[in-house]
């Protein structure tokens, strides 16, 4: 969540009230938070290492950029 921030989460020199209350809230919940390195160390433990091929790639490349053409980019 934290590297994902967008404007407007900072202002007045401290962190905006509604990001403060809706971070508190996804605190609250029955999550299992972790740093990313954390995380991916598990998923390489349960599931294994494993390099998608040259087709799942280009599958997701193009999911990608059809979602960007109906979504929109970000600025």
């Amino acid at each position: 969540m934290d590297t994902h921030l967008s404007e407007n989460f900072y202002r007045d020199g401290g962190l905006h009230p509604r990001f403060k209350l809706l971070r508190e809230r996804v605190s609250r919940k029955n999550g299992w938070f972790v740093p990313v390195s954390t995380l991916l160390d598990d998923l390489l433990e349960v599931r294994g290492h494993r390099e998608i091929t040259d087709h799942e790639r280009a599958r997701l490349e193009r999911r990608w950029l059809l979602f960007k053409i109906r979504v929109g980019g970000t600025s």
